[in-house]
């Protein structure tokens, strides 16, 4: 696999004189580009911050519940029902990411790939941005990091669990 993805509509080697009208359309189509490129920008934003929020709020809520049984505050029944309380959180955060945030920003890419596909690009070397960024990660890929995500401090848990039981 190369680790340098081949960029999209290269280039032309020789630009021809475009109509005013042609001009005015590919301002029209840069303009809608960069909105949805914003767009996606936002959306993987949005994702990091949910993510890690999650992740540190998860975290957090885990150590609590084991530094109170630590100390004997609450026995072991307690602690069971704040870890099931915990799982729910955190399979309600997959199903908001995987389902909700993920597929927006599938959404936003699938919008992009037009202007990466479309004649207009390829004939003036324009676009190309979120083709090239989906070879490298296709969205497969990224749906199976995404559980990956989820599913590595479950398993820690899981382990955790049997450790204190």
């Amino acid at each position: 696999m190369n680790e340098i993805p081949i960029a999209y509509n290269p280039l032309p080697t020789v630009l021809t004189e475009i109509a005013d009208e042609k001009v005015k359309l590919l301002q029209i189509y840069q303009k809608e580009w960069e909105v949805i490129i914003n767009t996606q920008m936002h959306f993987n934003d949005l994702i990091i911050k949910f993510r890690s929020i999650v992740l540190t709020a998860f975290i957090t809520l885990v150590g609590a519940s084991i530094a109170l049984k630590k100390s004997s505050t609450i026995d072991e029944t307690q602690l069971l029902a704040i870890i099931l309380v915990l799982a729910a959180l955190w399979v309600s955060a997959f199903v908001m990411d995987f389902f909700y945030y993920h597929r927006l920003l599938l959404g936003s890419v699938a919008q992009a790939l037009k202007f990466d596909r479309s004649e207009v690009g390829k004939q003036y070397g324009l676009f190309g941005l979120t083709s090239c960024i989906s070879d490298s990660v296709h969205p497969p890929t990224s749906k199976v990091l995404v559980c990956i995500f989820y599913g590595i401090p479950v398993v820690a848990i899981v382990i955790l669990l049997y450790l204190i039981f």
